[in-house]
């Protein structure tokens, strides 16, 4: 914050603080150490360490004690970033600063005391390559849809499948979603990966009602595509020109993403509800869990996040928000599903607590699409 302290007192109480803080640190640490001003906010010092966190802690210790100029009582905040490369006899130990430059970044933006290098480079250069390589990846057709069955809880049989996204890529190998749709859903290519799943999932949804079984089939929608001004009109071209039963696609949203533009949300929302298009509530209980807000959005069905399946076998409160939460969803017009159902004592509970649709690795891990078809209509037959 040395802005702040520049703006209300000055540069010359700035420098003081500057020269007290260097003095702090040369006096309590280890005799070598060696401290540089690298910039108007900022030192670099390097120092031999006596264990990682026992270093830091001395560190942060040292910086955050109170600090009084010419009478007057400074509020200073601080973040450290360590990194434990540095070699003296190398040309280029400076680069061991830019690691521990990337690490104070990080220890601000978290609000942490520190923050210590851990490959934290190498993850973000990661990253970037897995946004670069996204849009070809859709087009040499890495990435593809598996499917998880819906089941009813009553008859026992499928009613519907979730899509769920995968990306097979030649150099990392199987990427996993929750790898890369968060790193996707903060860019534009969100919009690309939403319109290839839909136009994936539409297409699926043909195939089966070709062959005489009509089942719903569901997509992850982001709150990014509920703030693109084109995503409507973009993807009811896409159904449109595919022909379905509008009625067999269901938009899956979780509550964060509604709640995020509240308004912007209902309206695109019902826009697609009143063209047919079914909206579920996905990870319920992870978020607002409001129904009474959620009242307000054109929504068909609330599935129950499986945080509460982990615990509703031995949990007394884990049942009873599950059990109060179908009540209410009930009463308010809504179909009710509980995700991650892993063993037949869960299933039970769930189905005696009057829940209409479970899915779980106990009924069916995802499966491919190949196989999709021929696994359906087995389970309507038995």
């Amino acid at each position: 914050n040395h802005n702040n302290i520049i703006d209300v007192l000055g540069e010359g109480i700035y420098h003081k603080l500057l020269y007290m803080l260097y003095e702090d640190l040369k006096k309590n640490l280890e005799s070598n150490t060696i401290i540089v001003q690298s910039d108007s906010n900022k030192f670099w010092l390097v120092t031999d360490m006596e264990g990682t966190e026992k270093t830091a802690g001395k560190i942060v210790e040292i910086i955050t004690r109170p600090k009084v100029i010419n009478n007057i009582p400074l509020y200073v905040e601080y973040s450290v970033g360590i990194s434990e490369e540095f070699n003296y006899h190398a040309l280029d130990s400076l680069t061991a600063f830019t690691s521990s430059d990337i690490c104070a970044r990080q220890a601000h933006l978290k609000q942490f005391n520190y923050v210590v290098y851990d490959n934290i480079k190498q993850k973000k250069r990661f990253e970037y390559e897995i946004l670069m390589s996204f849009n070809n990846a859709i087009k040499n057709n890495e990435t593809y849809l598996v499917y998880q069955p819906k089941i009813d809880l009553k008859t026992m049989k499928p009613i519907g499948l979730e899509a769920l996204m995968r990306w097979n890529n030649p150099h990392h190998g199987e990427i996993g979603p929750v790898v890369f749709i968060p790193l996707i859903e903060q860019t534009r290519l969100i919009n690309e990966l939403t319109n290839w799943v839909l136009k994936t999932a539409v297409k699926k949804i043909k195939e089966f009602y070709d062959n005489g079984i009509e089942t719903v089939i569901s997509i992850n929608v982001s709150a990014k595509n509920l703030i693109d001004p084109l995503f409507f009109d973009r993807s009811m071209k896409i159904i449109n020109d595919s022909g379905i039963n509008k009625s067999l696609l269901e938009f899956e949203l979780t509550e964060s993403s509604i709640m995020a533009n509240p308004e912007e949300s209902k309206n695109v929302l019902t826009k697609f509800a009143d063209k047919g298009i079914k909206i579920a509530i996905d990870d319920f209980g992870t978020g607002y869990s409001s129904l009474s807000y959620l009242s307000r959005f054109p929504v068909n069905t609330i599935k129950i996040d499986k945080f509460f399946m982990k615990e509703i076998s031995t949990s007394e409160s884990a049942q009873r928000i599950v059990k109060s939460t179908v009540l209410l969803a009930k009463e308010l017009g809504y179909y009710v599903l509980t995700e991650g159902i892993e063993d037949q004592e869960a299933a039970e509970i769930v189905k005696e607590f009057n829940c209409d649709f479970a899915q779980g690795y106990y009924f069916a891990q995802p499966i491919k699409s190949e196989d999709i078809f021929a696994w359906y209509e087995e389970k309507l037959k038995e």
